[in-house]
């Protein structure tokens, strides 16, 4: 008699309930509606990413099932508090993801959540009291025995987590409905490589380097702190009144690749400004016309929403159809353990979230697709980080460049730059000595692979005959600025522009501290450096600072906002020395 009662019918339809509803709110529903909402920074397709967390989390349910089966064995009372406990932290994680992530950060390699302490605990709390509901509840109706002879009450355990089961299915369908085609298929058959990037004219090129939040108040600091500096940057000319139009990557880079801007918020999303961005004629396209070959390693999260928009475009991006071997599903930075890390990062409560995602940076999906050993190497990863500087220094120390381009190049290269504090690439500077790390061993480490690439320049002989940008896509990051506390703008928000011409004099280092510059004329700058008309995409280094211009600039500070959306901030308008605030007229929305 006592093993009838063992598995009566409502435990068992609860435990099916929680199970299943537990299982799959943390590996489908969750990992999923974080890819369908952000497909632009994942590698792989959310159509291949789909059925594996659904594999997961349906094994992960019929794991958890017979748990709550073996304890129901040891006796009703384990087998309760097992079960709510369980109960209470799928609630927990249901209302934190829907009600309570109104902070949620970028992942970037910043670090995350930083918010006041208060607001921690009071999140947490609520996280606790949420969690504890169902037991404290079950134990009070148990005791009244408000079960015997009501169904309702008797169900309602399962109830809920069949509710919660069918929120989150309407909510994923909505999420893939707005995904579209893009949600389903991302394409991934082209990649870029690294190789061209190693090939140079030995009459013409322009090679840029972004060096990711290179504010101009660090790169002040950063000559002061390593005089050296301005003896291996030779030929070089620092230019210390420059802004970028934006405060984030994005938009930054695509406008600056494209003249296409965001400033009138006409598009909601990323997604719809990329496409509209690259539906026009941009950078690459003039400089394909005029027979220059162009190589892109640049930020995919950020620059475009389909790698497929820059085909045809750039020299760089080649067919992968040979080159991958599959999914990784089980690596340490596989699709399972990666996808999971992010679920529980967005189910937890804020104090924990650093936990599961402390340590990721923007390429999260890097090692989602395998490629085969010999191809490996050359390919670039679609988003820029740490990894992606490392590798791309590896592949420029294990390769050498070769000035046998028939055709001049230019090469735009992203570099994770001040972006985030590295000890892997500081050490490309300090090796075995000892250094504090902080943004400026950072930078400096970064400087290492600039100059790796300018010594085989100069083995080859092409130095000279080489116009190098190296620029700040943006300045410090707006959330360490106090948008109400002008007097922060004044320093933070200038962006390090330094600039070498081919056949500039061969000395150490020099400073300008008039010319009104703005990112806004790198476009047309690389175009006239290679002897093409620019007259499409507006002023040039050269036209403001020979000509003496004084052009109005625009600066536009941007908030991240969950989802890929923004909110816009008050724009400035700035007028002579940027780094004098008195300059800066605020423009009221």
């Amino acid at each position: 008699m006592e093993k009838q009662k063992r598995f009566e019918k409502r435990d068992m339809v609860f435990a099916a309930a929680l199970a299943l509803c537990l299982g799959l709110t943390v590996f489908f529903f969750s990992p999923m509606e974080i890819v369908y909402g952000n497909q632009q920074d994942f590698t792989a397709n959310a159509s291949d990413i789909l059925l594996p967390m659904l594999l997961l989390g349906l094994a992960v349910s019929a794991g958890l099932m017979l748990l709550f089966m073996l304890t129901r064995l040891l006796g009703r009372s384990v087998f309760f508090a097992v079960t709510h406990i369980f109960l209470g932290l799928t609630l927990a994680f249901y209302f934190q993801s829907l009600l309570f992530n109104g902070q949620m950060h970028q992942i970037t390699g910043d670090g995350l959540y930083t918010g006041s302490t208060a607001g921690m605990v009071v999140n947490g709390a609520i996280f606790l009291l949420i969690a504890a509901a169902p037991t404290v509840i079950g134990i009070i109706l148990a005791r009244k025995k408000a079960a015997e002879g009501n169904t309702f009450i008797k169900y309602l355990p399962a109830y809920l987590c069949g509710v919660m089961i069918l929120m989150q299915g309407f909510g994923f369908t909505d999420s893939m409905r707005k995904a579209g085609a893009e949600g389903a298929a991302k394409a991934y058959d082209e990649v870029f490589t690294y190789a061209p990037l190693t090939s140079l004219s030995p009459e013409k090129n322009t090679v840029v380097f972004l060096v990711d939040r290179f504010d101009g108040g660090w790169a002040d600091e950063l000559l002061e702190k390593y005089p050296e500096l301005s003896e291996k940057l030779e030929g070089f000319t620092y230019y210390r009144n420059n802004i970028s139009h934006y405060t984030n990557t994005f938009p930054s880079l695509p406008s600056t690749l494209t003249k296409f801007y965001f400033d009138d918020y006409e598009y909601g999303s990323k997604t719809e400004y990329l496409n509209a961005a690259w539906d026009r004629r941009t950078l690459p396209d003039a400089l394909k016309e005029n027979g220059v070959r162009v190589n892109l390693a640049i930020d995919g999260s950020s620059a475009y929403s389909s790698v497929s928009q820059l085909s045809g475009r750039c020299d760089n991006l080649v067919s992968s159809e040979d080159m991958r071997d599959g999914f990784n599903l089980f690596g340490k930075k596989g699709i399972y353990f990666t996808m999971t890390r992010l679920s529980l990062a967005k189910l937890t409560p804020y104090w924990a979230k650093f936990f599961f995602a402390g340590s990721l940076d923007s390429d999260v999906s890097g090692e989602f697709i395998r490629y085969k050993e010999e191809y490996e190497p050359e390919i670039i990863p679609s988003f820029v980080g740490v990894s992606s500087d490392l590798k791309f220094n590896d592949y420029i120390t294990s390769h050498d460049l070769a000035a046998d381009s028939p055709a001049p190049t230019v090469n735009i290269i992203h570099l994770n730059g001040s972006h985030a504090v590295s000890e892997r690439v500081s050490k490309l500077y300090y090796k075995d000595e000892p250094f504090e790390t902080d943004v400026y061993t950072t930078t400096r480490g970064e400087f290492e692979i600039l100059f790796r690439y300018f010594d085989e320049l100069k083995r080859l002989d092409i130095y000279d005959k080489t116009n190098i940008i190296i620029f700040a896509d943006h300045g410090r990051v707006h959330d360490e600025i106090d948008f109400e506390d002008k007097e922060q703008i004044e320093h933070e928000n200038v962006s390090a522009l330094m600039v070498k011409p081919a056949g500039a004099a061969s000395a150490p280092l020099l400073t300008d501290s008039s010319a009104e510059l703005s990112n806004d004329y790198l476009a047309a700058s690389v175009l006239e450096y290679m002897g093409i008309d620019h007259s499409d995409f507006g002023y040039s280094y050269n036209d403001i600072i020979e000509g003496d211009l004084h052009i109005e600039r625009i600066f536009n500070p941007f908030s991240w906002k969950t989802g890929g959306r923004f909110k816009k901030l008050n724009r400035y308008r700035v007028n002579g020395d940027a780094r004098d605030f008195s300059n800066w007229t605020e423009i009221k929305e």
